[in-house]
C-alpha cells in the first residue's frame, strides 16, 4: 500500500509543477491584458492604473463589462479569464488530492489534512 501511495505522489509531482508554471505565467499575462483593455476602453490612464492595482476585482469587472459591451458572454477575454480560473481550480484539486495521498509518517505522524 505504501508503494502505491508513493507512486501516486510521484505521478502528481510533474502535473502539479506544470500547472503552477502555467499559472505563474498566465496570471500576469491575463492581468496585463486586463490593464491594457481597461485603459483602451476607458481612454483614461487612471482607470488602467486602478485596474492594475486591483487584480481580481478588475478581472471580474472587466469580464462583465466586455460581456455587456459585446453582447457575447464567452468572448475572447472571458474565455481567457475562465481558462486561468479552470487551471487554478484544477491545481487546487490536485494539491488536495496529493495531500490526501501523502503518507502520514512523512508528515510527522499526522496527515496534513486530517
Amino acid at each position: 500500500m505504501q508503494a502505491v501511495r508513493l507512486r501516486a505522489i510521484a505521478a502528481l509531482d510533474f502535473p502539479m509543477m506544470a500547472l503552477y508554471l502555467i499559472l505563474y505565467l498566465a496570471v500576469p499575462v491575463v492581468h496585463a491584458v486586463t490593464t491594457v483593455l481597461a485603459w483602451y476602453i476607458s481612454g483614461n490612464w487612471l482607470v488602467g492604473a486602478a485596474t492594475f492595482f486591483t487584480p481580481f476585482v478588475a478581472e471580474v469587472y472587466w469580464s462583465i463589462a466586455t460581456w455587456q459591451r459585446s453582447g457575447v458572454f464567452l468572448n475572447e477575454f472571458a474565455a481567457m479569464y475562465l481558462g486561468v480560473a479552470l487551471i487554478y481550480c484544477t491545481s487546487v484539486a490536485v494539491t488536495y488530492l496529493s495531500m490526501i495521498l501523502h503518507p502520514a509518517d512523512e508528515a510527522g505522524g499526522k496527515s496534513p489534512i486530517r
